[in-house]
C-alpha cells in the first residue's frame, strides 16, 4: 500500500507549452511569443493586452493544458502496465481555476468567482470499470473524508473539514447533506469570502463590506448581480452561512492547536525550491 502525490505544476504562469500541443490554427502574437511569463505588468495595468494578444495568452494556457493531459495519459497508462491502475484509488483535481478577463481581471488569486475557484474534480474507485458524471456542486476540502472511507480507515467525522463524498460515488445521493461550499483569501487586493448554496452565491468583502449575490442556475458566469434590497433573505442566509464557517474554523484550529500563524525559518534549499515554484521571488 502507498500513497503518491504528483503535482503538475502546468498549467500556470509561465505559460510556456511544447510547441506541438499549441493549436494549428492558433495566431501567434510576435511580441508575445511562446511563452507568457509575468501576470504583474497586467495586474498593475502597465500592459493591457488587446483582444489578439487576449486569445494567444489564453490559447498557451490551453496548450499547456493539452500537455499536461498528455502526461497525465502517461501516468496512468504506467499504472496499468504495471498492475496497480484496477485497485487504485485516483483523485485529479487543483487548487485554483484562471481567469481570462470574464470580469475584467486575469490570472488567480484576486476574486472568488467560480473561474478562479471552480475546479476539475475527478475520482476513480479502486475496481471501477465505467465513469459517470455528478452536476452536484462539492468541496475539495471532502477529499480527505473521502480518502479514509474508500481507503477502510478509521476517523472521526467531527475532525473533518467537510464530509465524505463517497455517499454520491456510490449512488447513495440521499445520504449526502449538500452542504454549503464556503471559500475564503486571497493573494491580491481586498480579502474576500464566499458561500454557494441552494443555487446562490453571495460574496463579502471583508474591508468595504460590499456584497456580491448571484444566482447561478440562470446566472452561472456571475454577471449580474441581484439587488440585495430584493432579495435580503438569500443575503442574510449567505451572512449568517459564513459567520457559521468562521465559527467553526476556530473551534477546529483550537482543537487542533493551529489558533495562529507563525514564522517559519526557511534555509536556502527550500527558499531555492520555493523560488522554482514561484511561490517566492
Amino acid at each position: 500500500d502507498f500513497f503518491l502525490w504528483l503535482h503538475y505544476y502546468a498549467p500556470h504562469i509561465p505559460y510556456t507549452p511544447p510547441w506541438e500541443y499549441i493549436s494549428k490554427d492558433a495566431v501567434k502574437d510576435d511580441g508575445i511569443g511562446y511563452g507568457f511569463y509575468t501576470a504583474a505588468n497586467i495586474r498593475s495595468g502597465h500592459f493591457s493586452p488587446n483582444e489578439a494578444q487576449r486569445k494567444w495568452i489564453r490559447e498557451l494556457y490551453d496548450a499547456e493544458v493539452r500537455y499536461v493531459d498528455h502526461e497525465l495519459g502517461r501516468f496512468i497508462a504506467a499504472l496499468k502496465k504495471y498492475g496497480i491502475y484496477d485497485d487504485a484509488l485516483i483523485i485529479v483535481t487543483s487548487d485554483h481555476g484562471e481567469e481570462f478577463w470574464d470580469h475584467g481581471g486575469y490570472e488567480h488569486g484576486h476574486t472568488l468567482y467560480n473561474e478562479v475557484i471552480g475546479v476539475p474534480l475527478i475520482i476513480k474507485f479502486p475496481g471501477e470499470k465505467s465513469g459517470r458524471r455528478r452536476a452536484e456542486d462539492v468541496s475539495t476540502r471532502s477529499i480527505p473524508a473521502t480518502v479514509l472511507d474508500v481507503t477502510g480507515t478509521e476517523h472521526e467525522n467531527d475532525s473533518m473539514m467537510a464530509e465524505s463524498l463517497t455517499p454520491l460515488l456510490n449512488g447513495n445521493r440521499g445520504d449526502y447533506s449538500r452542504p454549503p461550499i464556503t471559500s475564503t483569501g486571497v493573494l491580491f487586493y481586498e480579502n474576500k469570502e464566499s458561500v454557494i448554496f441552494g443555487g446562490s452565491k453571495f460574496i463579502h468583502n471583508m474591508v468595504t463590506g460590499n456584497e456580491e449575490l448571484y444566482d447561478l442556475e440562470r446566472d452561472p458566469g456571475e454577471q449580474i448581480r441581484l439587488p440585495l434590497t430584493r432579495n435580503g433573505g438569500l443575503a442574510d442566509r449567505g451572512r449568517g452561512l459564513l459567520s457559521e464557517e468562521k465559527e467553526r474554523a476556530g473551534r477546529t484550529g483550537r482543537e487542533l492547536g493551529v489558533t495562529e500563524a507563525r514564522k517559519a525559518d526557511l534555509d536556502n534549499e527550500k527558499k531555492e525550491q520555493l523560488k522554482a515554484l514561484n511561490y517566492l521571488q
